[in-house]
């Protein structure tokens, strides 16, 4: 009997540490629309200002859930 462990499983813990990776860098992604937000709004004030920087907050807490729940579920 061989101690090899099934291509299958190799290739699943692959394919799921690929996923960690691209949603982490979504996270790191949703990190830069905050600053770029937080540019604009410095640049050009509008009514909507306060509406953006809440929604790209909401957006990197989301993307932190998902980094979460891709290491722990996945």
């Amino acid at each position: 009997m061989s101690a090899e462990p099934n291509s299958a499983l190799i290739i699943w813990f692959i394919i799921k540490w690929m996923i960690v990776i691209l949603v982490f860098l979504y996270f790191v992604f949703s990190l830069i629309v905050i600053k770029q937000v937080s540019l604009m709004s410095d640049a050009l004030i509008t009514e909507v200002d306060p509406t953006l920087r809440l929604l790209s907050i909401i957006n990197s807490l989301v993307a932190l859930g998902l980094v979460a729940y891709s290491i722990v579920f996945i």
